[in-house]
């Protein structure tokens, strides 16, 4: 048991620090290519901020180009300020305390707790992802210089707008929460396993 406790607690302390480590990282970013940019412009999307992608010194440019593209068709601008990243940072933060707490306080809950807490986290952040882009391409001005029908940006894969391929995909920062989750819920599968056993010990099944 001894062995199991160890293991659990390097599990969830493991887990604490990948979720730190992952507001490091981009958790998402998005290229548009055109024949006005044939190295691409492109953006991604840390925890905390927006920013340019990694490999900006070999693009025609980054967030502050799509922010002037976006301009133009009365998209409003993509920004730190924005309330996500207010919120993101804190919500994660508090996951990894979660995860800490229930490394040291071992109760038949608390793995399965916090297993909830990042999943909701999960799903909520989708959602925010998904809200954010909807209204980013369907909330625009309608006095922009240049009129186009609204649009979802693509969250995965490839898209095509107007004269633009979009390119968009997950990076290191949500990878690295995934494995986070993947090893928050190992934790919980030990607490189910081993807290059966030990009621197993105590409460022996009767003899006929």
């Amino acid at each position: 048991m001894k062995l199991v406790a160890v293991v659990r607690f390097v599990i969830l302390v493991a887990a604490a620090v990948l979720i730190i480590i992952s507001m490091r990282y981009p958790m998402w970013y998005m290229y548009l290519d055109s024949n006005n940019f044939p190295h691409g412009i492109g953006m991604s999307i840390w925890a905390t901020h927006p920013g340019d992608p990694e490999d900006i010194s070999d693009l025609d440019g980054g967030l502050k180009e799509i922010n002037i593209l976006n301009h133009f068709i009365g998209m409003r601008e993509i920004s730190g300020e924005m309330l996500i990243f207010k919120v993101l940072p804190v919500v994660l933060v508090l996951a990894a305390i979660a995860c800490v707490a229930a490394a040291l306080f071992r109760r038949k809950w608390t793995s399965l707790a916090v297993v909830i807490l990042f999943a909701a986290i999960s799903v909520g952040g989708v959602i925010a992802l998904v809200y954010n882009l909807y209204s980013f391409g369907h909330h625009l001005d309608p006095t922009a210089a240049i009129k186009i029908d609204p649009f979802m940006p693509g969250i995965y894969g490839e898209y095509q707008l107007a004269q633009f391929t979009t390119y968009s995909n997950f990076y290191w920062g949500t990878y690295l929460l995934v494995m986070a989750f993947l090893l928050i819920v190992a934790a919980w599968v030990i607490d189910v396993i081993s807290f059966r056993r030990g009621h197993e010990r105590l409460n022996p099944p009767s003899g006929d």
